[in-house]
């Protein structure tokens, strides 16, 4: 029922094709990936909370989704996944999380919290991995122009990010079921 409704709302949304041809969407797949479980096991939602995995997002228009996708889940009754696509509005962003309702997804539960886990483990790496390429820009361009100030606090911010990094991998925020 789901994806006849998706499939449906897929090929009735207005310019549709048009709108996805000539904007194609950068949506990072680990983001996508995470957001796709959650509407689709909306009992996981607390996940999104009691990591704050959505600080680590970088792509922004995701973690818009991840902040709808968590208030809309908070509201009284049910969860209805295809509503919640409904709501969101024409363009890029939503043909990728339709095309991804609609792809055939059977996540086992008995797997579904090690993949959770591992998935923001990702999320969480890659935005490390970010920050310290965007530092080391920053250092050189720092050592370039002179400026010692500035590279000390680079350094010290670079300290700071390493030692919550460690701190983040040795401490396990999901419990596995």
């Amino acid at each position: 029922v789901l994806k006849s409704e998706i499939s449906h709302a897929i090929t009735s949304s207005p310019g549709a094709a048009a709108k996805q041809k000539s904007h194609p969407a950068t949506v990072d797949l680990l983001e996508l990936n995470l957001i796709h479980i959650v509407m689709m096991h909306p009992e996981k939602l607390s996940i999104i909370a009691e990591t704050n995995i959505l600080n680590y997002f970088i792509n922004p228009d995701m973690k818009v989704l991840g902040e709808k996708l968590k208030m809309s889940a908070a509201e009284p009754g049910r969860f209805d996944a295809v509503e919640f696509i409904s709501r969101l509005d024409y363009g890029p962003l939503r043909e990728k999380v339709l095309a991804k309702a609609v792809e055939e997804s059977s996540y086992d539960e008995r797997v579904l919290g090690r993949l959770l886990s591992d998935t923001v483990m990702q999320i969480r790496r890659r935005w490390y991995r970010e920050m310290h390429k965007a530092l080391k820009t920053r250092m050189i361009k720092a050592q370039e122009a002179g400026n010692v100030n500035l590279c000390n606090e680079l350094i010290s911010e670079k300290e700071r990010l390493l030692r919550e990094e460690r701190m983040r991998s040795v401490i396990r925020l999901l419990p596995l079921p």
